[in-house]
């Protein structure tokens, strides 16, 4: 003790001080209680305060499924402005946001919504979370009146109204009614199907109506389904507001291979009523394939040559009743790359990356549609392409930089953005010029200062910066000068960073040195390998983080060069080096066995080909051509002008071609460049083993029974309502760039989401239950939990058909993800392999066994 110093002591005493003064009070009003689907709803609205004198008031009113509120953890604290500024927080400063309080629509999955049921002789057909919404309406004196119709739900709808006025008050307003039918038919099935499933399709049958009813219920089902009587009628003697259900037993049945078929489902017509009242209901459950579907394809081009020849051989064991060949010939390339549409068009994931290059490839689609006719289908595309751009934001930091899940800001990606957002503009789309100018500020930043991730390299860091110079250069707003300030890093960008300098350079146009010393030196780096043009380069292992690949490089070479032939420059240089690259990623095409396999590849490859074509293919095609396989003739056509449909052959897989080779040939007679592919299709047998390529990845399932978690084998039968927990632990020898780890759930199965207030918390909170499943796999090893840090899995979706959990990069280890399902449908399913792939470098992957679960009632 220092007598020569003062003691003090600090505290703090938490006061919570609310002024009624501040709030609004509102009455809600409906003109019923109750209402039939699609009927008129009159809201009256009157706000009032402890003062008693409310000038004009403004109220933003939401009508809100009940299902779909029910699910929100803080129910209406989550929507009231005044509790959420006037509650004491932390000793930081805090705002208050709705925008805080959102769950994406992807993860209610339309829970709330009843897909189907209908009175009388109408199908109801408009379902809808959200009744109404108004952000912004004024009452006048406080006091107001809104009118709508419902969408058909059957279900109790939450009326919420926010209020604010110019006094800097606010308050909620809250109010509920029902729509319901005198009969009600819903569905209680699985929410999609694998071929082969067999289940019991069951509907429930509501008596509204407070007496007795013979109610007659009729069910039939159509589509891919086997079963003994596909029809079948029952009549209940129901008690006032009593509940049935009517059930039938179904198989599905196999899809067809022939991909313009339709109908890859089992649909469903069910009747129920008497003379007073009768609903109807329509449904349908997607059918998806039991076997994992697996290809090969090769490409080729015949432009001097005459005849082309290939060895052709399907592997042993792969069932004899699925796949076959075919060959696609066309006079112009841009016949070849409606895979890569239909790569993106169907690309499952959804980060930021490839939110905006699904974006970009359904903007060129809008643009080249006709060439495809109708081998490529995309009704959506625009609505797609508008609706990406609105997305930004939530993708957008507010440094201005963009994230691959919200969340961390990646340089790379910026870049990329920046560029996509051009390649948009010139299809027609502009993105919003308040978050795009935000973007092309810190993009600017970024040539002026190394605010760069501490993992970026210098060769990372001008790599990147090249793409920001070919953007702002593209787009008019480059300094004078800044091409030429970065050239003496020009050696060391990447390839693909050279290309996209050389492309600034040509798009800013006033410094020809600087183009034709970047020229010289992509020329003097081309390396000539067995007829193709190679760029090669060693790269450090974080290029893998900016997506780099050799197909990538490639196509990049290939577009640079094509823009710059078309912008008049070098053409002494040029005219020979686009066409040589040209062909060789036609031949890089014909050798892999799946050449559209990442957004980034892709899309760089559909720009490159797009360009190529259309300032190359400049003789008019006039050729014959034939085909040869299994030693017999098997193609003939003619080709008299471009076609950029071409003509496709198939033959079906015969027994005798099971792990044989068989010679495919391919003659051309006369003027034009021939273009063709051949793709080999079959299922193989292996579904049973665990595959490792690079990932290892190992499925447990566990069941609870009363207090205890059991696990779950092939011999285990579950019950309807069993909660399931499913773990899965990934383990790789060294470190991987945006892995995805995709689990199919089974069709009897449905997810449990957490984030929900109708979740278990408590069945959630079971990290001892895991530790012990973890420890049987790796022993005491440390492994890395889900959203443990940044370098894990921390993003992911649970979906009615897969749970998937993202990565962005992982370091060498272990690693554990898991969600919890319930058994909502009786019948056997099918598991299907879970998989864990690297989304940007797919020959990198691991996938376990399939599975086979039972339920019963």
């Amino acid at each position: 003790l220092d007598l020569g110093k003062p003691g003090y002591k600090a505290g703090y005493q938490t006061f919570l001080v609310k002024d009624p003064y501040k709030k609004i009070d509102l009455e809600i009003e409906t003109d019923k209680k109750s209402y039939y689907p699609g009927d008129d709803v009159t809201l009256e609205i009157e706000a009032e305060s402890k003062t008693k004198r409310l000038g004009d008031v403004e109220v933003a009113i939401a009508v809100l499924d009940e299902a779909v509120f029910d699910l929100i953890k803080e129910g209406e604290g989550y929507f009231d402005p005044y509790k959420g500024l006037a509650d004491l927080q932390s000793l930081d400063v805090r705002t208050f946001s709705l925008i805080k309080q959102l769950i994406g629509k992807q993860k209610f999955e339309k829970k709330g919504a009843n897909q189907g049921g209908g009175g009388g002789a109408e199908v109801r057909s408009r379902f809808d979370f959200v009744a109404y919404w108004n952000p912004s309406l004024k009452l006048k004196g406080g006091e107001g009146k809104v009118k709508f119709s419902l969408p058909d739900n059957l279900t109790g709808w939450k009326v919420l109204v926010l209020a604010a006025d110019k006094m800097d008050r606010l308050g909620l307003g809250t109010s509920k009614f029902v729509a319901k039918l005198p009969t009600e038919i819903r569905p209680a099935i699985p929410n999609y199907l694998v071929e082969g499933d067999r289940f019991k399709a069951r509907f429930t049958i509501m008596n509204r109506e407070n007496y007795k009813r013979d109610i007659k219920v009729t069910i039939a089902a159509a589509g891919l389904v086997n079963g003994g009587n596909l029809e079948k009628s029952e009549t209940f003697k129901m008690e006032g507001n009593e509940k049935r259900y009517i059930e039938m037993d179904l198989v599905t049945s196999k899809i067809k291979e022939d991909p313009k078929t339709p109908g890859d489902y089992v649909s469903f017509i069910v009747k129920a009523g008497d003379s007073h009242h009768e609903d109807k209901l329509i449904k349908q459950i997607q059918v998806k394939k039991r076997r994992p579907g697996y290809w090969a394809a090769q490409y080729g081009t015949l432009a001097t040559e005459t005849s082309d020849s290939l060895d052709i051989l399907f592997p042993k064991n792969i069932h004899e009743d699925v796949g076959g060949l075919k060959l696609n010939v066309s006079s112009t390339l841009i016949g070849h790359i409606e895979e890569g549409f239909k790569y993106l068009k169907d690309y499952p994931y959804s980060c930021w990356e490839q939110k905006l290059s699904k974006a970009v490839a359904a903007a060129q689609f809008l643009k080249l549609q006709k060439y495809f006719k109708d081998k490529v289908e995309w009704k959506e595309a625009d609505k797609l392409v508008r609706d990406t751009l609105t997305m930004i934001s939530n993708y957008q930091l507010p440094s201005g930089a963009m994230s691959y899940y919200g969340k961390y800001e990646d340089q790379y990606l910026s870049a990329f953005t920046g560029m996509a957002l051009s390649w948009l503009k010139d299809y027609g789309y502009q993105a919003d010029s308040k978050a795009k100018n935000k973007l092309h500020t810190y993009l600017k930043s970024l040539l002026r200062r190394n605010t760069f991730e501490s993992w970026y390299d210098k060769r990372m860091m001008i790599t990147v910066r090249s793409m920001i110079l070919m953007t702002l250069a593209k787009e008019g707003e480059l300094a004078d000068g800044e091409v030429k300030r970065f050239w003496k890093d020009f050696d060391q960008m990447s390839r693909f960073g050279q290309f996209h300098y050389f492309l600034a350079g040509v798009y800013k146009g006033n410094d020809q040195e600087v183009v034709k010393q970047s020229l010289e030196k992509i020329l003097g780096n081309i390396v000539f390998d067995a007829g193709k043009v190679r760029f090669n380069e060693t790269l450090d292992d974080g290029f893998y983080r900016m997506h780099s690949s050799p197909v990538r490089t490639q196509c990049s070479g290939l577009m640079a060069a094509s823009i710059a032939h078309q912008k008049g420059v070098n053409k002494d240089w040029l005219s020979d080096l686009p066409s040589k690259l040209a062909r060789s990623v036609t031949l890089d095409m014909r050798t892999a066995d799946k050449y559209w396999r990442t957004t980034q590849e892709t899309i760089y490859c559909m720009n490159a080909l797009i360009s190529y074509a259309n300032a190359f293919e400049s003789e008019k095609p006039n050729f014959k051509m034939t085909s040869e396989f299994r030693g017999k003739k098997w193609a003939e056509g003619k080709f008299e002008d471009y076609s950029l449909e071409g003509n496709t052959w198939a033959t079906e897989l015969q027994k005798s071609d099971i792990g044989n080779k068989q010679k495919l040939v391919v003659n051309k007679e006369g003027k034009g460049t021939l273009y063709y592919k051949v793709q080999m299709s079959y299922s193989p047998k292996d579904s049973d083993k665990n595959l490792n390529h690079g990932i290892e990845i190992k499925k447990n399932m566990m069941v609870k029974k009363g207090q205890k978690w059991v696990d779950l084998d092939s011999k285990t039968v579950l019950k309807r309502g069993d909660l399931i927990s499913v773990d899965l632990m990934i383990s790789i020898p060294s470190s991987r760039h945006f892995v995805v780890v995709d689990d199919p759930i089974p069709a009897g199965f449905e997810p449990v989401n957490t984030q929900l207030a109708t979740a278990s918390t408590v069945d959630a909170d079971d990290n001892k239950r895991a530790e012990s499943v973890v420890s049987r796999f790796y022993g005491n090893s440390r492994f890395f939990w889900y959203a443990g840090s940044r370098w894990s899995f921390y993003h992911k979706e649970l979906r009615h058909d897969r749970a998937v959990f993202y990565s962005t990069y992982l370091p060498p280890g272990k690693y554990h993800v898991s969600y919890k399902a319930q058994a909502i449908a009786t019948g056997e399913f099918t598991a299907m392999p879970a998989l864990a792939q690297e989304m940007y470098n797919p020959e990198t992957y691991g996938s376990e066994i399939e599975r086979d679960i039972k339920i019963v009632e």
